[in-house]
């Protein structure tokens, strides 16, 4: 029964112990810190007795396994009549059973006819006692094994220990030397590139430990995701430059490992799990712009992949929607891109176990508040908090977040988000308190930058009939001149395609999100409505100034809560240029950012004297006839949405 010939006992083990540790790895989540290290131990404790040498037991023919039931029957049948022994033999079933780990490991101790030994027993007992303890052993197996079934045993004990939440150096130990046996074994490729990612996010939150009882360091604090390995500081203080480049390849090298494994598995048999960690590595890697812009197009491919392959898995839908948020927030800062992050969070939550649903749901929350969902976004908030309180989030499965203090600040932000509606439907309801004699005062512009761009795109169309953009990449057909004013009465919900609209800023709001500076503004018909403009510098002032809103993007906000009703307009508003984007995630490459700074900054010198039509479609606020261009001072970098 043990790894003793090339044939029988090595496949009827390995099946036996591939069950067990997928069973494990199943349940793992749902255990309490000390039974995790428990079951572990009891899996590797079997893994151990049933690969062990010497030799000293092998699978009993029918004939000896049937008198030797006849004998234990008809001895059990003497004491059926002690209610004692019933009692404990349904204590033990009812222990087993409740266990799940336990149960699918019995019935192989009991096919393997290991369960009554006195060595099972004891050592069992010592497990017990030491429950925080990892049991590490080290033994020989039959060296008569081929290459590939001595892969596949260090492959399924480095599976084993790679079920722990944290990093373990015998993960990599036994999936590495699986590879190296059996290079071809495309399920220890996948479990090593995991185990990098381990290595990886470890050393992302501070330190690593190797050894085998050490326990894993604090976990990162969830307003702090950048946090830097301190161990790197101390390496060649004499010359910086050297530590910092040792430090960085250091950094990056788990990724760069985590990625050619996880190609190496793809190309052997890919599956769903292999598909949403290259998803995951991709997204990680720090590279310059174009790199990074390439790496979450093919996150968002790879995500697709692993839905087409299993569309109710949660964890493909969840990739897919924090790959389209880093989009979102880092490449194209299109609503379509946050739009299709909340479509594939929403599904990924129908999908998932409730226990397991606080990150989307923190994600969720934060697009419906981006997009002004407000009544989505309370819902969100809610929900977390009802869940908090009713303790479906387990402390040891959110280890990196303090539940009291996420629903401390989502009842906060509750409350907050109430006030900010109620305001702002106050100010407009009320006109902001200004008379009728004061409004016929305002004296309204004239002019229009508008028109004179999309006549000097004409002319040019008439002799090319195509105009190019700055980058002569992609070119776009002559716009007509039938660009028309409209007034807020006149808005359609959604976009208002070649409309614009004259409007005179009066007051502002304090919004609680951060993400945009919210405005009360009237047209020339007094008609008030909010405006939502984001990416706008906090120190440029609006309040009353003239501004010109081009294709407008028009909403209404309508919340009931606690017997309210909070009904008003909105006018959404989104600046922003590639090359702030392009700035942006620059920062984290250092090395590209210095050979940039220089042409980004003659570029936009360049672009402000003259304008496009591309540039109407990205620019499309305008206060006193100069167009707002690069006026982005939100750090999306320091927003954390990915909470792995």
């Amino acid at each position: 029964m043990y790894f003793t010939t090339p044939t029988l006992d090595f496949s009827t083990h390995a099946n036996a112990l591939n069950h067990i540790i997928e069973e494990l790895h199943q349940e793992y989540s749902e255990f309490q810190s000390r039974e995790k290290i428990f079951n572990i131990n009891i899996v590797l404790y079997v893994f151990d007795l049933l690969t062990k040498l010497p030799t000293k037991r092998w699978i009993h023919n029918n004939s000896t396994h049937t008198t030797k039931n006849n004998s234990t029957n008809s001895s059990s049948s003497s004491l059926s009549s002690s209610s004692t022994k019933i009692k404990q033999q349904n204590q033990k079933q009812k222990y087993i059973n409740k266990n799940p780990i336990l149960k699918i490991i019995h019935k192989y101790l009991t096919d393997f006819d290991i369960e009554n030994e006195e060595e099972w027993k004891i050592e069992k007992e010592n497990l017990k006692a030491k429950s925080s303890e990892l049991h590490i052993s080290n033994h020989s197996f039959d060296p008569t094994l081929s290459n590939e079934q001595k892969a596949y045993y260090h492959y399924l004990r480095g599976y084993l220990y790679n079920i722990l939440d944290h990093y373990h150096y015998l993960a990599e130990k036994n999936l590495s030397m699986a590879v190296k046996l059996d290079p071809n074994l495309s399920e220890a490729w996948s479990e090593l590139a995991e185990c990098y990612l381990k290595k990886y996010l470890l050393k992302k939150q501070g330190g690593i430990y190797s050894n085998a009882n050490d326990t894993p360091p604090p976990p990162k604090s969830r307003n702090n995701s950048n946090h830097i390995n301190n161990n790197h500081e101390t390496l060649n203080k004499s010359n910086p430059s050297s530590s910092k480049n040792s430090y960085l390849y250091s950094y990056h090298l788990e990724l760069t490992l985590a990625k050619h494994c996880l190609e190496r598995a793809i190309t052997l048999k890919p599956t769903v799990k292999i598909f949403n960690n290259m998803a995951l590595t991709l997204r990680k890697i720090e590279t310059d712009f174009s790199g990074y812009k390439a790496n979450l197009e093919k996150s968002i491919s790879l995500s697709k992949k692993a839905i087409s392959n299993d569309i109710n898995d949660s964890t493909s839908w969840a990739s897919l929607g924090i790959s389209y948020l880093e989009k979102f927030f880092n490449i194209s800062r299109d609503t379509n891109d946050l739009q299709s992050s909340l479509k594939a969070y929403t599904i990924a939550f129908s999908h998932c176990k409730k226990e397991k649903s606080l990150d989307m749901l923190l994600n969720r929350y934060m697009i419906n508040s981006y997009l002004e969902n407000y009544k989505e976004a309370m819902d969100d908030l809610k929900l977390m908090n009802k869940y908090i309180k009713e303790k479906v989030f387990s402390s040891e499965f959110y280890s990196s977040f303090s539940l009291e203090e996420i629903y401390r600040e989502n009842t906060n932000q509750l409350s907050k988000l109430e006030q900010y509606v109620e305001k702002v439907s106050s100010l407009i309801q009320n006109k902001c308190n200004i008379k009728d004699k004061y409004f016929l005062r305002i004296e309204w512009g004239k002019q229009n930058p508008i028109l004179d761009i999309i006549g000097n795109s004409n002319e040019v169309g008439e002799n090319k009939n195509f105009i190019e953009n700055k980058d002569n990449r992609s070119k776009s057909k002559v716009i007509p001149k039938n660009i028309e004013q409209i007034m807020v009465s006149s808005l359609k919900f959604g976009l208002n395609k070649m409309k614009y609209l004259r409007l005179r800023v009066i007051s502002e709001v304090t919004t609680p999100f951060g993400f945009n500076r919210s405005l009360i503004a009237v047209d020339e018909t007094n008609q008030y409505v909010s405006l939502s403009i984001y990416n706008l510098r906090n120190d440029i002032s609006l309040i009353g100034k003239e501004i010109l809103v081009y294709e407008p993007i028009f909403n209404k906000i309508k919340i009931k809560y606690d017997k309210n009703t909070i009904e008003y307009n909105t006018i959404r508003i989104d600046l922003y240029s590639q090359r702030s984007i392009q700035r942006n995630i620059g920062k984290e490459c250092p090395d590209t950012m210095n050979n940039n700074e220089n042409e980004n900054e003659n570029e936009k010198q360049a672009t402000l004297k003259q304008y496009t039509l591309n540039d109407l479609k990205k620019l499309n606020l305008i206060v006193n006839n100069e167009f707002l261009d690069d006026l982005n001072d939100v750090e999306y970098s320091k927003i954390q949405f990915d909470y792995s």
